[in-house]
């Protein structure tokens, strides 16, 4: 009867050695296929959304969120159009113990309302296609690094909005930090990259910031 043959601890350590070469290469693969899906789930999102606001300014007969409201615009979104606070989440947006996982108020939003929008009239938006209504990061300016924080101040109690300023450089969600998605006025969604998403100066930085700005005006 033949006795079996056992592995050898150097077996074993190549065997080991192997598997870490494999993991460490396949590693930033894995890391971009899995940001793409949450790039993918963000923008569907803000789809959602989209859909759900274009409900509510036909509802309100061309009329955007007031400022003065009595709910603020996540509120009043989650209570007619969209049930699932789920959307209001970019799956960017870790759940830390200062935005915890929550389904109702205060929940927290990751994503931010064009300030300019406010008390607007869709009708007198001068460029639907090139105006931005929400962008997916209310993200911490301050903080450190190349990780993305959003704002504790982002919840669903709060008018969530944002104002680019092309002094902040590199707070998109993915892409290095380089690119970010948003919702277009149109409901349409596309990626911006960030240096292009955060331009002010330029009359097609104005006209996308600005719903009521008319080029050569």
């Amino acid at each position: 009867m033949k006795k079996k043959q056992a592995f050898t601890l150097i077996e074993l350590l190549v065997v080991i050695a192997i598997i870490a070469i494999l993991v460490a290469l396949l590693a930033p693969s894995l890391a971009k296929f899995m940001e793409r899906g949450r790039a993918t789930d963000d923008a569907n999102n803000l789809k959602n959304m989209g859909q759900a606001m274009q409900q509510f300014i036909n509802d309100s007969r061309g009329t955007m969120f007031s400022r003065d409201a009595q709910e603020p615009w996540p509120k009043t979104l989650q209570k007619n159009y969209l049930k699932d606070w789920k959307v209001f989440r970019s799956p960017f947006d870790k759940v830390t113990q200062a935005r915890p996982k929550r389904d109702e108020d205060p929940v927290p939003i990751s994503y931010g309302l064009n300030d300019n929008l406010f008390d607007t009239f869709e009708g007198k938006w001068k460029a639907p296609t090139s105006t931005l209504i929400m962008m997916a990061p209310a993200v911490e300016p301050s903080a450190p690094g190349k990780e993305v924080v959003f704002m504790q101040s982002a919840t669903s109690t709060n008018n969530v909005s944002l104002r680019p300023s092309s002094a902040q450089t590199g707070l998109g969600t993915h892409g290095n930090r380089e690119l970010i998605n948003v919702l277009f006025a149109d409901s349409h969604v596309d990626t911006l990259e960030w240096k292009k998403y955060s331009d002010v100066g330029t009359e097609r930085g104005q006209e996308q910031w600005k719903p009521d700005y008319e080029r050569g005006g």
